[in-house]
């Protein structure tokens, strides 16, 4: 999807995600979790994983998801405390601060951003979303 349309669809499939677990029992246990594959800042185009911390392991999952850990690693952060829709902004100035000091991201962990799982209902202008640029 577009950079754009990321708060429309994160809503609907994190709605998603949240209802086919807890049909199993499973709450979140943190943040809400973004990851990003594919992020093209010139065109604005991305895809993204989304899921949310958990206790421990299901024994199973619903069809369409699985359970996946992301690996230790360090990372260059950035905190954004607003809305969705300015988002892009706060990705475009960590990945800029990363190329002006020539920090080179990881090929094996892809960036991901965390939000409270209360997004929804929250303070849109409160909001504080983690983003983080795992590095080589």
């Amino acid at each position: 999807c577009l950079m754009e349309d990321v708060e429309e669809h994160a809503g609907e499939t994190f709605d998603t995600l949240v209802e086919k677990l807890e049909s199993m029992g499973i709450e979140p246990a943190g943040y809400f979790l973004s990851v990003y594959p594919n992020f093209d800042m010139g065109t604005g185009q991305l895809d993204f994983i989304a899921g949310y911390e958990i206790g421990a392991k299901p024994d199973s999952l619903p069809e369409g998801l699985v359970y996946q850990e992301i690996p230790a690693h360090q990372a260059f952060g950035v905190v954004h405390t607003g809305p969705f829709c300015h988002l892009g902004n706060a990705w475009w100035i960590g990945q800029q601060h990363m190329m002006h000091d020539g920090v080179k991201q990881s090929h094996e962990v892809m960036p991901y951003d965390l939000c409270p799982v209360d997004f929804k209902t929250a303070d849109q202008n409160q909001l504080r979303t983690e983003i983080y640029f795992p590095l080589k």
